[in-house]
């Protein structure tokens, strides 16, 4: 007499569904570090779990379908590091930063809940929140596109002292 349990195929798809979108919504973390460079102090990432492929550590890519919150961290902020996280924007070239007179894509924008004027990421609506060694910020993946980001530190003592890091995100979008 065979006593193995045979789970019906519907429960056996539902289960399969659960556990692929589980890893779709996966949120992505980073981990940054404030380190000097020959006498200079700047801002690295030392942790990234969704690397692009082949690229650098800092290069972030978002699958097709995934809307993950993107968490940046920096132990130590205002304390070992000296430094505070302020500010995060996005651009679609890199190091050009949208401006009134030349604007991003409005949609592009609106994936990060970001300033199309200025590229800036609101940190009061779509579950966005800063502190000083924490950002979250939603990647409703909407659009594909790559965008170049900058992570803003200011540093505890003078806040005019400030250090950044500006690689990309490569969105996959959600078709």
């Amino acid at each position: 007499m065979n006593h193995t349990k045979r789970i019906p195929l519907r429960s056996a798809l539902f289960f399969m569904a659960m556990c692929s979108s589980a890893s779709v919504l996966a949120a992505v973390n980073v981990e940054l570090e404030v380190q000097n460079q020959n006498g200079t102090n700047v801002l690295v990432v030392t942790r990234n779990n969704s690397q692009c492929a082949g690229g650098p550590i800092d290069c972030i890519e978002i699958g097709q379908g995934s809307k993950p919150h993107l968490y940046f961290r920096m132990p130590g902020a205002c304390e070992s590091s000296g430094y505070r996280l302020t500010e995060f924007r996005i651009a679609e070239r890199n190091k050009q930063w949208p401006t009134p007179g030349n604007p991003m894509d409005a949609q592009i924008a609106s994936d990060f809940c970001a300033d199309p004027s200025t590229g800036y990421v609101n940190f009061v609506t779509c579950e966005n929140d800063l502190r000083d060694s924490m950002m979250k910020l939603k990647d409703f993946n909407r659009t594909r596109a790559t965008v170049f980001y900058e992570v803003t530190a200011a540093n505890c003592m003078d806040a005019s002292e400030e250090i950044y890091l500006d690689p990309r995100i490569e969105n996959q979008g959600d078709n």
